[in-house]
């Protein structure tokens, strides 16, 4: 609880004739009373006496809390302590009583907000609770702008187009702007005012990697110092939920996330990603050369959801997301977490060695628009890595992708999903710079990698061979001698070269 004379003032709707300011958001006070003689003063408490017991009172060192029923003499005045100086015709325990029910007000409040999290709920079911405390829509926003929810009255509904982009789930461009232009005030807050008119007042709630907006709509008058302290507690309860029960930043972006289950459901891979899709990977801030991989975590024993393994692993809570909750599939971005495979491995099979899960992962990738056939990569190394090997709790896609085209044939998989990224990256760069190193590739794998003949084959000198083999094994990232490697090789060149 945050309270302060400040707040009961306002509450109260007392005439404040003279109170020294406290600082409204780190005063805590967690009960009141009526003072005796034989009571202790403790800066916990708010304490209610008259006016003449308060000019022979000793008040011990820090900030007491009082309330004081009318006027002291000019002597007996403590300007050092936190005194709401009110009128004399009340009475100790009318005031006790309101005070009192202010107190569980805030309580009940605050202890719905720590439900909230408990339960892990999703943000609309905070949304009529804020209307029913504020009365005046609210607007919580993501680190990236996204809208996490409105709440509003149901008789005055704003149109969806003013807070939300026509085709994502962030604010649109014009609001976004609005906001960042404004600069806060002492105590955090920003007021300004729509394109159409509309007055709010926004507050920030930041953490390292993490950053929530909550801005009120329709403001038509200054918030009472009440409401800016209920408006500050919610910030750390949406971060708190935000870090302890993550599902997933974006949990809330429904138009995104139906648009990525019709992107998996109906994956082509000579479809075109949706234009949708992509601004959103521009928006949270994933540049085109980031190693992404696939991550599906699965239990064979029961059907349930993993959305709380995630979290325990703080390596990755900041830079991963879900792409289907109901099938526990997450994007991770490796390059933003500072991480490699072999991290990730270790990393995950330690979250998941006490648990009844495993978990699929694909190959690293960089096109985004490609996530589906890296899904399918997962899906693939779950399916044969449990079969091969169940006492693992990781499996990778390169280890078993061999396998699993042998027992499912050669087309099971799109060609997207089964040509390694190294193939892609000669495949470009051949194209690019009209070089020659996959059919390089090609002849030496088929020639039983001896030199003499593969250059005869290709009529290139023996250094140039050489020299080609050199820039293969960079780009390929492969092995090419090991026996699996050869044969997944072979697969390739087979359907590569098989009419589509």
């Amino acid at each position: 609880m945050k309270l302060n004379t400040y707040i009961l003032a306002q509450s109260l709707s007392f005439p404040v004739e003279n109170h020294s300011r406290s600082n409204i958001f780190y005063r805590p006070l967690e009960y009141c009373m009526i003072w005796t003689p034989d009571i202790a003063l403790h800066m916990e408490c708010i304490y209610i006496l008259y006016a003449s017991e308060l000019s022979g009172l000793k008040l011990p060192e820090g900030q007491i809390s009082l309330i004081c029923i009318g006027k002291p003499e000019p002597d007996g005045r403590h300007d050092e302590a936190d005194i709401l100086y009110v009128p004399s015709y009340l009475s100790r325990e009318i005031i006790l009583a309101h005070i009192s029910e202010l107190f569980r007000r805030y309580s009940d409040y605050e202890i719905y907000l720590k439900q909230f999290c408990l339960n892990g709920k999703s943000y609309r079911d905070l949304e009529q609770r804020l209307f029913d405390v504020f009365q005046m829509p609210i607007l919580v926003l993501g680190e990236f702008h996204e809208v996490l929810m409105l709440s509003q009255e149901g008789s005055r509904f704003y149109r969806s187009q003013l807070f939300r982009s026509a085709d994502t789930d962030f604010l649109p461009e014009q609001l976004e702007q609005a906001l960042c232009s404004l600069r806060p005030d002492k105590e955090g807050f920003c007021q300004g005012i729509t394109a159409e008119q509309i007055p709010f007042l926004s507050y920030s709630i930041e953490r390292p990697n993490l950053n929530t907006q909550i801005i009120l709509l329709d403001l038509c008058q200054r918030l009472s110092l009440r409401e800016r302290i209920l408006l500050h507690h919610l910030g750390p309860y949406i971060l708190k939920y935000r870090e302890f029960f993550y599902v997933n930043r974006y949990q809330n972006l429904q138009k995104f996330h139906s648009e990525i289950t019709r992107y998996l459901n109906n994956y082509d891979d000579q479809a075109e990603c949706p234009e949708s899709i992509l601004k959103i990977r521009k928006k949270i801030g994933w540049s085109e050369k980031d190693q992404l991989i696939c991550i599906i975590i699965h239990s064979n024993i029961f059907q349930a959801s993993s959305d709380y393994i995630v979290p325990t692993i703080q390596l990755l809570a900041d830079h991963t997301f879900i792409l289907d909750s109901g099938r526990n599939i997450y994007l991770c971005n490796l390059t933003q977490a500072g991480i490699g495979q072999k991290d990730l491995t270790n990393t995950l099979t330690a979250a998941l060695e006490k648990t009844l899960y495993i978990a699929g992962i694909s190959s690293e990738f960089t096109v985004f628009s490609n996530f589906p056939a890296y899904v399918l990569q997962a899906k693939a190394a779950l399916e044969m890595g449990y079969r091969l090997d169940y006492i693992k709790r990781v499996y990778h896609y390169q280890d078993y992708v061999c396998d699993y085209l042998i027992r499912h044939g050669a087309y099971s998989l799109p060609l997207s999903s089964v040509l390694p990224e190294g193939i892609k990256d000669i495949l470009e760069y051949d194209r690019s710079h009209h070089t020659e190193y996959y059919p390089t590739l090609v002849s030496y794998s088929r020639h039983d990698m001896k030199l003499k003949d593969t250059a005869g084959d290709l009529k290139i000198h023996t250094s140039t061979l050489k020299y080609r083999l050199q820039k293969i094994k960079t780009m390929l990232k492969m092995d090419i001698y090991e026996p699996d490697n050869k044969l997944y090789l072979g697969i390739i060149f087979f359907l590569l070269e098989s009419p589509s």
